[in-house]
This record gives structure tokens, C-alpha cells and sequence, in this order.
């Protein structure tokens, strides 16, 4: 909390309009992950509430999986139905962080990965970068690492970093 901030309390209208924050607190995963449940005596369906994140409305969907079968409720674009298959079957994510450098100017230079990787492996994407230390000037755009968790995905910079004091 920054100084001369007091602790304000959000006020109920916005708190309830949270639907991530509030599948976290319930034990659900939030945002575009969802929440996935079995229902009893439901025939061995699978139901996942999703929000889609791929246009500007951001659709809830409900996806359902029975036997294989995936249907997917609650879009309003076709982008919505391929992001619901897509998440279910097999999620990825794109990621930013910090690497180190040796630069007292410049302690941290953000990096970003190039592509998405599978979601399990992003914390060993993190962690791996966390191993990784600047010693070298570099551009924008410049690759920071390559294969990144044997992925295939490079991890690029962000900004900016020269030897200049």
C-alpha cells in the first residue's frame, strides 16, 4: 500500500461484478481457465464455464464433454466455439517476465515469449528464465532464449539494454 493511501473498501455493486476473482475464492481456477465440475448422476458429462478472451465481447460459455463429445454453449462468434475446443483440449499460453542483467542501470529487462506454450509449462518457462542473466546489449526483438522448455517458442526482449552507464 502506497503511503498516504487509506484501505478503501470496494463497494458490493463492483465486488460481485468480478466473475474470476470470485471462482477463486470459491475454489474454481477464474478467468479464461474456468471452472470445470462433474456433475453427479449427469451420464459422465463434464461442464466447464469459460470466458472467451479472443474478441471484445467476451462471451460466457458453457462447454460441455460427454463420451468425447464437446459442445460448447454461449458463443456469439465462431472464434468463440475454436477458443472453447482449443482451451479443453489443449491450453497455451503466451507469457512476459524479467531476466536479470548485469547492468546496475538496468537490473531487470522485460522479455516476452514469441509464442504460446502449453499452460503446464509455463511456471518451467519462468523458472528457467530466472536462471538467466544478461551480459550483453540488446535490442528489442532480440532473442533472449531459444526452445524455451523444448517448445519450440523463442523468448524475445521487451526493451532495451546497453552497456551505457
Amino acid at each position: 500500500m502506497r503511503p498516504g493511501k487509506r484501505n478503501r473498501r470496494i463497494p458490493e455493486k463492483i465486488r460481485a461484478a468480478c466473475p474470476a476473482r470470485d471462482a477463486a475464492r470459491r475454489g474454481g481456477r477464474g478467468g479464461a481457465c474456468g471452472r470445470r465440475r462433474r456433475a453427479a448422476g449427469n451420464g459422465g458429462r463434464d461442464m466447464t464455464k469459460l470466458f472467451c478472451i479472443t474478441c471484445p465481447v467476451g462471451c460466457r460459455l458453457t462447454v460441455t464433454t460427454q463420451d468425447g463429445n464437446i459442445t460448447v454453449a454461449g458463443n456469439e462468434c465462431k472464434r468463440g466455439d475454436a477458443f472453447a475446443r482449443h482451451e479443453l483440449t489443449h491450453p497455451t499460453r503466451s507469457f512476459s517476465t524479467t531476466v536479470r542483467t548485469v547492468f546496475a542501470h538496468m537490473p531487470a529487462l522485460p522479455v516476452r515469449s514469441d509464442g504460446e506454450i502449453p499452460k503446464d509449462k509455463v511456471q518451467e518457462a519462468v523458472r528457467a528464465l530466472g536462471r538467466v542473466v544478461i551480459d550483453r546489449p540488446l535490442r528489442c526483438g532480440d532473442t533472449v532464449a531459444e526452445n524455451i522448455c523444448n517448445c519450440g517458442v523463442r523468448v524475445i526482449a521487451t526493451g532495451d539494454v546497453d552497456d551505457a552507464s
